[in-house]
């Protein structure tokens, strides 16, 4: 393959989102992620969450209106979840839709497909009662840190037979300063994805995206005091992009990198708080980014179920309850201290690399790796 082709294979495809947000009008080398550190002062007594839980309001029609014929249900096409690279990531990445029934699992598809197009309204085809509904709507929130510009509001419209009918969409951003957004988002995680997958192995993957994110992000003290957590903080853009945030910003944000670099990944929750399910090696842990922030050997990373769930502050709530249960850990080899050891004092991984984005991008020797 010729190097123009590989460039354009690669940068083409390294974001391939229905909203056309990512293509090469979208590279911008003035953008750069942030490089320089300086060291957060956290107080290690004080555990902090922020999560917010979507907010909805639930309409009744003032008349019953015609339901779609079901028929419809078989000329709907999904919209795949896509990862860095343009390939569709399996139904096994989508670890809050496997807990759902078959008619909410057809209702999430319908759901994502609306907000990866960044649709409005929707009129829902799939036959839901308004509690089925909140469970599609919210695995959809949990299973696809993506959808920044969604913090999981919505109104929508219920039948006299509980039946829900349409839905409304709340977003962050205008369709105007979606553009931008986009823009900033794509030119900021793009570097940590393209360093992340040069590296060996999952583990070394793993460690470079949480180490970057505990150093280049701040934990909002403010907001979180004033219980102002809400909104943009509840998204990866908050940590990818103003790296400012509360826990929510930093699971989805590692839960994006992650799914990215196709290391399976959710957003778990509870207890007003956000943090990981990730699986590894074929076994599965959790680890929380947000805690882990200041600590050089973190003691939240990759642990077993059975010891992150004896923190009162980390007892799954929904769907996270059977996802932990539906995949047990069986092993602790992939916990920070047994695989990595203990770290010397001093930054491991220095990122200075992002510099050179512009022109380790354009070399054919980065771009075989990346293609193997």
């Amino acid at each position: 393959m010729k190097l123009k082709k590989l460039v354009i294979f690669l940068l083409g495809n390294i974001f391939l989102f229905h909203l056309n947000a990512y293509d090469l009008d979208n590279l911008d080398f003035s953008i750069v992620p942030k490089t320089q550190f300086t060291q957060e002062k956290t107080n290690k007594n004080l555990k902090k969450g922020g999560l917010v839980d979507p907010e909805f309001t639930a309409i009744k029609n003032k008349k019953d209106v015609e339901m779609p014929d079901i028929k419809l249900l078989r000329g709907f096409e999904r919209s795949p979840k896509t990862d860095a690279f343009g390939d569709t990531l399996p139904d096994s990445f989508l670890f809050h839709r496997q807990t759902l029934k078959d008619n909410e699992k057809s209702a999430y598809d319908e759901i994502y497909k609306a907000l990866i197009n960044a649709e409005k309204k929707i009129y829902l085809i799939t036959r839901v009662t308004c509690d089925e509904y909140i469970n599609a709507e919210n695995a959809v929130y949990y299973d696809n840190p993506e959808l920044f510009w969604w913090c999981g509001s919505s109104s929508w419209w219920y039948n006299s037979d509980n039946i829900v009918t349409a839905v409304e969409f709340e977003y962050l951003f205008s369709p105007e300063e979606l553009k931008e957004a986009n823009k900033l988002f794509f030119n900021r995680s793009l570097p940590v994805i393209f360093y992340a997958n040069l590296l060996d192995n999952d583990m070394d993957k793993i460690k470079y995206v949480h180490d970057y994110i505990c150093l280049s992000t701040v934990y909002d003290d403010e907001a979180y005091a004033a219980h102002n957590t809400g909104g943009k903080l509840q998204t990866a853009y908050s940590t990818i992009v103003e790296y400012k945030t509360v826990c929510a910003g930093y699971a989805r944000a590692f839960a994006y990198y992650m799914q990215q670099l196709r290391i399976p990944c959710v957003v778990v929750r509870g207890n007003g708080h956000a943090w990981n399910f990730i699986e590894v090696n074929g076994d599965y842990y959790q680890l929380d980014v947000t805690w882990d922030d200041g600590y050089q050997n973190p003691p939240y990373f990759n642990l077993p179920h059975s010891e992150m769930q004896k923190i009162s502050s980390h007892s799954p709530e929904g769907s996270s309850v059977l996802i932990i249960k539906n995949h047990p850990t069986k092993s602790d080899r992939m916990t920070y201290k047994n695989y990595f050891g203990d770290i010397p004092e001093g930054v491991p991984y220095i990122y200075q690399e992002f510099n050179n984005l512009a022109t380790d991008i354009y070399n054919p020797a980065f771009a075989e790796l990346i293609l193997q």
